[in-house]
């Protein structure tokens, strides 16, 4: 997840990756928040999409300013970052990549996403197993 559209080369568009970077995803969430009134493209449509879909990583777009989206920023901003603790080197990073273990958070369940291609929905949630 993250801000933006991913594979952009303008860094004020998003975030600045290759395929190279993101190959073991298995989804890729681009979040478009409005800044100064403007909500950023995403890269539905673009080479970067395509090749995505073309690799079975699944692409999201979230919206979250839109009054129809649940979105529990709550759970994110409460959940503790594990990015030092993975990958000591990248402490500086921790202000900008957050790194959360669901099964810390919350034991005995997995993180589920439900998607519709068709209806343009999807739904992310907390299941136990």
């Amino acid at each position: 997840m993250g801000p933006g559209r991913w594979g952009s080369s303008n860094i004020d568009l998003g975030i600045k990756v290759s395929y190279a970077d993101i190959y073991n995803t298995s989804m890729l969430i681009e979040i478009a928040v409005a800044r100064n009134g403007i909500t950023p493209e995403l890269s539905y449509g673009t080479h970067f999409f395509q090749d995505l879909v073309e690799s079975n990583i699944y692409p999201l777009a979230l919206y979250p300013d839109n009054p129809s989206i649940l979105f529990n920023y709550k759970f994110i901003n409460q959940a503790p970052n594990k990015l030092a603790s993975l990958l000591p080197q990248d402490n500086l990073y921790t202000d900008y990549i957050k790194v959360i273990n669901i099964a810390e958070v919350s034991p005995d369940k997995l993180l589920r996403v439900v998607m519709n291609a068709e209806e343009s929905k999807a739904l992310g949630y907390l299941h136990s197993y």
